[in-house]
């Protein structure tokens, strides 16, 4: 198996002249380095080369996931999220960990929404596609396990009804964990609700006449669907009797008696895949040594090994980790294949939150030949619990579940309390505190589910979360009258605008921001990006030098600030501005006028303020942001030129929401600028005496004459006198 392989994959999926534009996934594990640096940049469009440094390349794909506009949202297990490294997105997505008490959620789902690159073309031909499979979002799971991974094409007119309402069912249940039910409040902004423009899709599917008939049948995991895996399997499969059923699995039943294939299908023999690990030559069996013998001793199911030609070794020549779960019911002239998440367990096949496809077709070979030399010794003491059988794990539901949001555009957060029926009436007093158990906040006589964070008192989560992503909901003893020693709760905390959220970020200087304005290439741009992020990086570890290659060396650098270099610039931001509003996309917007990245207006303005090179090197704007640089300050006639320019275009937004106090910020600079030396105006003597107010009337008629609409064909000439 090649290491990219499935990432191969998902790219041979996305249609040409398509692009990703909302992405689900669910998983048990996840690794978010792994999703952030290596499945992320699969879903952008075009192919950018990104930094090989990882912090660099995090950067990278940040700006690149903001400025594409893609929506991502990962549902993964909270037991396992929790025992992993603790860490939150670091980029903006969002994140949900799911709870479901003693079961696993286990499903491992991709839903990828694409939409046609030309905008003028109809939105008919936008497809979602679907992926089922076994492999987690993690780098074993997608470069280096033995897995499997099918795939599907929705469209109009393609799936039965049965298949997409299994579908919307899903996607439905998902939207209820993550909080978003229908008499609560919409917490998540539309430019990051990646499920509902999925769910939309899919439920404007169901309006059209799909296939009568399928050779493909999903198995979803929403508790809408009451049947279990066998329960599934009996409605679907032929009535006749199976000759072979194989059998691919990781995990087996702990019971140690157990005949669980009974539960599937009728046929005449079972071959079960025996997992080992070891080399080419020295094997040794993943499975408990009772049940091992058990199988044995039965005369119809067999432990087998892969047929000849299987990819089972690594580039080193050691075994293959198999995690695939696949179930091959061979008939006559028909072969079934089940498909997913599913291990052959009693847990996955009737308690966990398992995905799996139903694919019908020819006969197949079979996968899988019994063992004819001696089975292999077991390895008890290394075997792992199946997902959803490790009673350490996974304790009883929890009687109250609290999910909390923090908007770094707003300021304002949000709890999302669920209770069980002992608490619905019950007023709870609920605490916020850290991994020191320090306070951040407290809630007395909570009765109602939503409780709003104003910005005037988010102060204390605020300053938390510039550290932590994380923080500990407790409820007092005295509010639960049930448990003595209260309730707890670990929560990540949904972050949302993330591109708001003070941090340190690379300053690039006026000329290269102008330059991203005027419509820099995304790779030039990217590779502008990388540099300064480099530059930022060196710093930290205590280089002052950063040693530009020719290639690294930047030409938009010598970018000649005159007005015509400007006025392009601002023009072309303009006409950037004016598409977002057509299209609704307010948060880029939002983005460019009050955020404070690496090239929105106020990092422009503040570029352009700086009047010595004593203010590139102090630039506290940022946490912890004390960069060097050896690019002068802009002559004061361009930066004069930049500041006017920024205010023009800010009085077309005076209303939006930050605005004002930006056109405040500007106004000073603009005063300053003009008090402190860095324009001169040459003083002219009237009638022998020296005109002190000359400065003040140029710069008054100037920025008259600057913004006054250009009409056509006038030639009127105006003194400044």
């Amino acid at each position: 198996m090649n290491k990219a392989e499935l990432s191969k994959i998902l790219l041979d999926q996305i249609p040409e002249g398509h692009h990703v534009v909302a992405a689900v996934m669910t998983t048990y594990t996840i690794e978010l380095d792994f999703l952030e640096l290596d499945v992320v940049p699969l879903l952008l469009p075009g192919q950018i080369a990104f930094s090989a440094n990882e912090q660099v390349k995090h950067f990278q794909v940040g700006e690149a996931l903001r400025e594409y506009d893609l929506k991502l949202e990962v549902f993964c297990d909270e037991t396992m999220f929790n025992a992993g490294e603790r860490r939150s997105p670091q980029l903006d997505y969002l994140c949900h960990p799911v709870n479901l008490g003693n079961k696993a959620f286990h499903p491992k789902v991709i839903w990828l929404l694409c939409r046609p690159d030309d905008t003028e073309v109809e939105d008919s031909s936008a497809r979602l596609l679907m992926a089922v499979g076994s492999n987690n979002l993690t780098q074993a799971g997608w470069w280096e396990n033995l897995e499997i991974q099918h795939w599907e094409t929705l469209q109009p007119g393609t799936q039965t009804a049965e298949f997409l309402a299994q579908v919307r069912n899903d996607l439905s249940y998902l939207n209820r964990l993550r909080g978003q039910t229908d008499n609560s409040s919409t917490w998540i902004p539309e430019h990051r609700d990646a499920l509902g423009e999925i769910l939309n899709f899919v439920t404007e599917l169901e309006t059209v006449t799909g296939a009568q008939d399928s050779s493909v049948w999903y198995c979803g995991f929403a508790p809408e669907n009451p049947r279990s895996v066998p329960d599934f399997l009996r409605d679907h499969l032929p009535r006749e009797e199976a000759e072979t059923l194989e059998i691919v699995s990781p995990f087996f039943a702990e019971d140690q008696d157990n005949q669980l294939e009974q539960s599937l299908c009728s046929f005449r023999e079972a071959h079960l895949m025996l997992p080992v690990e070891g080399d080419e030559k020295h094997h040794q069996a993943l499975c408990y040594g009772d049940y091992l013998y058990n199988i044995r001793k039965r005369d119809n199911v067999h432990w087998c090994q892969w047929v000849e030609g299987q990819p089972t070794l690594t580039p080193d020549n050691t075994l293959r980790t198999l995690h695939a779960k696949l179930f091959h019911f061979q008939y006559p002239t028909e072969s079934w294949l089940f498909v997913g998440s599913v291990n052959f367990t009693y847990k996955a096949l009737h308690d966990n939150a398992e995905a799996a496809f139903l694919l019908k077709g020819p006969r197949m070979a079979p996968l899988l030949q019994p063992f004819q030399e001696e089975l292999p010794d077991v390895v008890e003491d290394e075997l792992e619990h199946a997902p959803g059988a490790d009673p350490r794990e996974f304790a009883a539901a929890p009687s109250v579940s609290v999910k909390v949001s923090f908007d770094w555009q707003t300021g304002a957060g949000r709890l999302l309390l669920q209770r069980d029926e002992t608490l619905v009436a019950q007023p709870l007093r609920l605490r916020l505190r850290d991994d020191a158990e320090n306070l951040i906040q407290q809630f007395d006589d909570v009765t109602e589910d939503e409780i709003s964070i104003q910005p005037e008192d988010s102060g204390p989560l605020s300053k938390h979360l510039k550290n932590s992503g994380f923080l500990t909901c407790c409820i007092d003893p005295d509010s639960i009258n049930s448990d003595p020693e209260g309730w707890r709760q670990d929560v990540l905390v949904q972050q949302l605008n993330q591109s708001f959220k003070p941090r340190q970020r690379p300053v690039l200087t006026v000329q290269e921001i102008l330059a991203i304005y005027a419509g820099l290439p995304e790779q030039k741009r990217q590779n502008l990006l990388q540099q300064a992020q480099t530059k930022l990086i060196l710093q930290q570890y205590g280089s002052s030098e950063y040693a530009e290659s020719d290639n690294d060396k930047n030409p938009y650098r010598e970018f000649f600030c005159e007005y015509a270099q400007i006025f392009e610039s601002f023009t072309a931001l303009q006409r950037n501005l004016d598409r977002y509003n057509a299209e609704g996309k307010g948060h880029q917007i939002d983005y460019y006028l009050t955020a404070p990245g690496v090239d929105s207006l106020p990092s422009l303005i503040k570029a352009a303020s700086r009047s010595t090179e004593a203010d590139f090197e102090n630039d506290s704007s940022e946490i912890g942001a004390v960069q060097e640089t050896t690019t002068p300050a802009l002559a004061g006639v361009s930066a004069y030129l930049i500041l006017l320019s920024a205010r023009q275009l800010l009085r077309q937004y005076e209303q939006h929401p930050g605005v004002s106090s930006m056109m405040k910020d500007v106004q000073h600079e603009l005063t300053r600028i003009k008090t402190n030396g860095r324009i001169r105006i040459e003083e002219q003597a009237i009638n022998g005496r020296q005109d002190n107010n000359r400065a003040e009337r140029f710069f008054q008629w100037f920025e008259t004459m600057f913004d006054m609409p250009v009409q056509a064909g006038s030639t009127e000439e105006v003194s400044p006198s």
